[in-house]
């Protein structure tokens, strides 16, 4: 579970550097939404 440890240290977004949250995984790719802006996001594969 390396990947969701190193995930949890790179959660600032980077619209507005507030922390986003985990809608759901796909593909390997995790679906984010900013808890300031709520503006959605697809994070990179880890």
């Amino acid at each position: 579970m390396k990947f969701l440890k190193d995930y949890q240290n790179n959660l600032k977004s980077k619209c507005c550097d507030h922390l986003l949250i985990v809608l759901e995984e796909k593909h390997g790719r995790f679906l984010q939404k900013c808890t300031r802006c709520f503006r959605l996001s697809e994070s990179v594969d880890y």
